[in-house]
């Protein structure tokens, strides 16, 4: 039913409800965003924890057993020349595009010297842990020959699981 309903519907259900929470108060569009947050999070989170189960008991996927020699069995880690991954990464950044917002609240807190290295230092984690963690483990749990798309391979399906991830969150 969800693989019939173009992708455009997504994006525009997305438009509508955070026009509306806009519309309505700024107290509940922050609301509305700290549970979004949570519920993006979870998933990646859960995500890691499933993953992880998957990788430390080679429990098979698509006939093939997990771990990083599935990068190193099929061609290496760009199969397909490097266009398929710059195209999924500039879909993908757009996750960490508002980090210089760190430096603008920095004016608004009592103690800046304190409080931002400890933000700065919590970004770089939360990156290394969740954007670079995750890459890795699906890369290792994802089999090449899984993904539907032959002339892009693992990248596309990378691409995939981020948009359904995304969805999630909406």
């Amino acid at each position: 039913m969800l693989a019939d309903f173009p992708q455009w519907g997504f994006a525009l259900i997305a438009l509508t409800v955070v026009t509306v929470m806009n519309l309505i108060g700024v107290k509940w569009f922050g609301e509305m965003e700290f549970w979004f947050a949570i519920i993006k999070v979870g998933a990646i989170v859960a995500f890691l924890i499933v993953g992880t189960v998957v990788l430390g008991t080679d429990h098979p996927i698509g006939g093939h057993a997990p771990g990083l020699s599935l990068i190193s069995d099929n061609g290496g880690i760009f199969p397909h020349g490097i266009l398929p991954a710059v195209l999924i990464i500039q879909g993908v950044l757009f996750a960490y595009s508002s980090i210089e917002l760190v430096g603008t609240a920095a004016g608004e807190t009592e103690n800046p010297k304190d409080i931002l290295p400890k933000a700065i230092n919590g970004v770089i984690w939360r990156i290394v842990l969740f954007y670079i963690g995750s890459v890795v483990l699906l890369v290792s749990v994802l089999p090449d020959q899984a993904c539907p798309h032959p002339k892009t391979g693992q990248l596309a399906c990378m691409g995939t699981a981020i948009r359904m991830k995304e969805r999630m969150i909406i």
